[in-house]
């Protein structure tokens, strides 16, 4: 490796977002821009405030599966940096760079894990211009 003394080419993947077809939990109701994560048994399901959950990112699509068994239908997942809601009672703040955040329900993220009821979602790197915070989402990476 040599030190760079110019400019380096970005290859196109900072900052990008990608995207995966995950099998869906059955009798999920999955909204399109909703947070969603894989269960215990590795089929996605909305994020609620529980624990267990692995943070996989946001779904591309509404998907439903009430009355269909585990992985009868496919989601589109889309995974990288994207703003999400702070919790008011447990905000993300500009210390927390680069920490873990946490799910609270489909939509918002936490600093603490709530006293173990929470699951990891993603880590935070920074505000958006509107002040909420930008997460990065990763498929399945079990406590970040």
């Amino acid at each position: 490796m040599t030190v760079a003394t110019r400019e380096v080419l970005l290859d196109g993947h900072a900052g990008a977002t990608h995207k995966v077809a995950v099998p869906v939990k059955a009798n999920q109701v999955i909204r399109k821009g909703w947070l969603v994560a894989a269960d215990a048994t590795g089929f996605l399901v909305v994020v609620t405030t529980a624990t267990g959950l692995k943070g996989m990112g946001i779904a591309l699509q509404d998907a439903d599966s009430t009355g269909l068994a585990n992985g009868a239908i496919l989601c589109d997942v889309q995974y990288g940096v994207e703003v999400r809601d702070n919790h008011g009672a447990d905000l993300v703040v500009q210390a927390d760079l680069f920490a873990k955040v946490f799910a609270v329900d489909n939509n918002t993220v936490a600093k603490t894990d709530g006293t173990g009821t929470r699951s990891a979602a993603g880590i935070f790197v920074g505000f958006a211009d509107d002040g909420r915070p930008l997460v990065l989402f990763r498929p399945f990476i079990t406590g970040l």
